[in-house]
């Protein structure tokens, strides 16, 4: 198995954070961004020690570009990230996890009407 989980409940939320707020963002947006998602009151040094690793594991970009803050870009999207992670659980499980994610979805809380239409989408365009 190639891909693997490697990011902690942390970095996995900043990434969140990352992700909600656009192609790039600075400390500041990440923080506030955090607390709207989280009611997390991190110090930025904090966020800059997670940040630093997830560069580190290949996850964002750090660049300086006015030499005064520095500005985040993620490297992989939301959409990669989550099917690499399915893909990683269905050969872990040695079967398709189409029915438990479905299953966890529906057990959660009842499917809405747009939900359920957008899994008909889904499901349609892979004929």
């Amino acid at each position: 198995m190639k891909f693997k989980s490697d990011l902690t409940d942390g970095e996995l939320r900043l990434m969140k954070a990352l992700w909600e707020i656009g192609p790039e963002a600075t400390t500041a947006q990440i923080l506030k961004k955090l607390q709207e998602l989280y009611g997390e009151r991190l110090t930025s040094q904090a966020v800059g020690g997670y940040l630093n690793k997830l560069e580190k594991k290949g996850y964002l970009e750090i660049t300086k570009p006015d030499h005064y803050y520095k500005v985040y870009r993620p490297l992989i999207d939301k959409t990669s990230y989550m099917k690499k992670q399915m893909r990683f659980w269905a050969d872990f499980w040695g079967e398709s996890t189409v029915d438990y994610a479905i299953m966890g979805l529906s057990e959660k809380e009842k499917l809405t009407d747009q939900e359920i239409e957008k899994l008909k989408k889904l499901l349609n365009d892979l004929d």
